[in-house]
C-alpha cells in the first residue's frame, strides 16, 4: 500500500528500466546505421572512384588533386633558360625562313656552361646532317650546332653549339651558358612537371622496369621510369618541382633516367667520347633475367658473351662480388674504377676468387 502522505509514483521500477533500455536500444541502432554508411560510401569510393562528382578523397591515390605539387614560376623561368629547341633544319619562303614543327627533333638540357646539350635520338641516321640543326634558346637566339656524339646504349645524343648567335642581324658572342642540376630520384609517386613545347604539364612518375632484349655490357643496364601520364611527346624533359632534372623521354613515352647522362658526362665533356668502363663482358643482372642456380634464385651478373680474348671470366660465370659487395644492377658501376677490381665468381659449381682488368669501352 502506498504511504498517504507521499506523491504518486510516476512509474513504477519495471517501467523504468525498460525505457532505460529502449533508448540504449535505439542509439545503437543509430550509430550503426551511420556506421554502415559511412562504410558503404568508402566501398563505393574504391570500387567507383568516379561517384560523388569525381572529387576523389582516397588519400591512396597518387594523383590526388588535393595533394598536387605546384612547380613556381620563377623555377619554370629559370629552368626554362637552361633548354632549347633544336630542329633539323630552317626552311624558306621567299626571302623568309622558318622553322617548321614537322622538324623538330626534340628539346635539349644544357649541361655545360660552353655550351653542350643532351637530347633524346631515337634514330641514329638524323645525327649524319647535325651541322644543319637549329637550336633555338628561351631568349630567341639560335645557334648553329658544331659537335655531336652519340650514345647507343641510352639513345642520347651530346652535341655542342658555338659560342656566337645572331641578334639583330649583329654576331653576339655567348660568354657562359646557364646549366641543368640533376636529381637521382625515380621513387613511384614522385610528381614532375615535362617541358614540351615550350610548356610545363604536369605529371607523376609511375613504375621502373629494366628495358633488356638481349646480353648488354656489364656497365650500362637500361632502367626506364615509366610516367603516369603517357602522351607525351618523344625528346621531353623531365624535371621535379625544384627544376632538377630527372631524366628525358624516349619514343614510348618512358623516362631516361639522368643518371646515365651524368656516368658519361665526363668522357663527352673532356674527350668528347662515350666511354664506358667494362670487365670486356656482356650479359644481364637477376633483376633484368632472373638466374637460377640449384634450383633457386642467384643475385649476380650472368656472362653471356667475352669481348676480349684476353678476359679472366668465362661464359656461364655469375659474378657475385665485387671489391667485396654483392653485385646489382647499381653496384657493379660504382666499382668498375681504376685499373682492376677483386671478384668473386660461381663457375660449374665452384666459387672463385680473383683480379680482373678494367677497360674502356670507347665510343667517337
Amino acid at each position: 500500500m502506498h504511504p498517504p502522505h507521499l506523491p504518486n509514483p510516476s512509474c513504477s521500477l519495471s517501467f523504468r528500466r525498460l525505457s532505460q533500455n529502449l533508448v540504449i536500444f535505439l542509439l545503437a541502432t543509430i550509430s550503426g546505421l551511420v556506421a554502415g554508411l559511412a562504410g558503404g560510401a568508402m566501398a563505393i569510393g574504391w570500387i567507383w572512384p568516379e561517384f560523388g562528382g569525381g572529387n576523389y578523397w582516397l588519400v591512396s591515390q597518387i594523383n590526388n588533386s588535393n595533394q598536387r605539387i605546384e612547380m613556381e614560376e620563377v623555377i619554370k623561368k629559370e629552368t626554362a633558360q637552361k633548354i632549347m629547341t633544336v630542329y633539323k633544319n630552317s626552311q624558306k619562303t621567299g626571302e623568309v625562313s622558318y622553322l617548321s614543327s614537322s622538324d623538330k627533333i626534340g628539346e635539349a638540357a644544357l649541361v655545360s656552361s660552353d655550351g653542350w646539350l643532351a637530347m633524346y635520338l631515337e634514330n641514329e641516321k638524323d645525327l649524319n646532317s647535325f651541322y644543319l640543326w637549329k637550336a633555338v634558346s628561351f631568349e630567341g637566339g639560335i645557334y648553329q650546332v658544331e659537335k655531336a656524339v652519340y650514345d647507343k646504349f641510352t639513345e642520347v645524343v651530346y652535341f655542342k653549339v658555338k659560342g656566337t648567335v645572331k641578334k639583330d642581324g649583329q654576331e653576339v658572342k655567348n660568354e657562359q651558358f646557364k646549366i641543368v642540376s640533376f636529381a637521382d630520384e625515380d621513387s613511384p609517386g614522385t610528381q614532375v612537371f615535362v617541358f614540351q613545347n615550350e610548356a610545363w604539364i604536369y605529371n607523376f612518375l609511375d613504375s621502373g622496369y629494366f628495358s633488356v632484349d638481349k646480353p648488354h655490357l656489364d656497365s650500362v643496364p637500361k632502367r626506364l621510369t615509366i610516367l603516369g601520364n603517357k602522351n607525351i611527346p618523344s625528346g621531353s624533359l623531365v624535371f621535379n618541382t625544384q627544376g632538377k632534372m630527372l631524366g628525358l623521354v624516349n619514343e614510348k613515352g618512358e623516362m631516361i633516367n639522368g643518371y646515365y647522362l651524368t656516368r658519361v658526362l665526363p668522357g663527352v665533356l673532356n674527350k668528347q667520347q662515350i666511354i664506358y668502363p667494362t670487365l670486356s663482358i656482356e650479359g644481364w643482372f637477376s633483376a633484368e633475367q632472373k638466374i637460377v642456380i640449384n634450383n633457386e634464385i642467384q643475385k649476380g651478373f650472368l656472362v653471356v658473351n667475352i669481348l676480349k680474348n684476353d678476359a679472366k671470366l668465362q661464359r656461364g660465370d655469375v659474378i657475385l662480388e665485387i671489391n667485396s659487395q654483392i653485385v646489382e644492377n647499381e653496384s657493379l658501376w660504382y666499382n668498375l674504377k681504376g685499373e682492376k677490381a677483386r671478384l668473386k665468381v660461381l663457375r660449374r659449381g665452384k666459387v672463385l676468387e680473383f683480379e680482373a682488368e678494367i677497360k674502356e669501352n670507347i665510343f667517337k
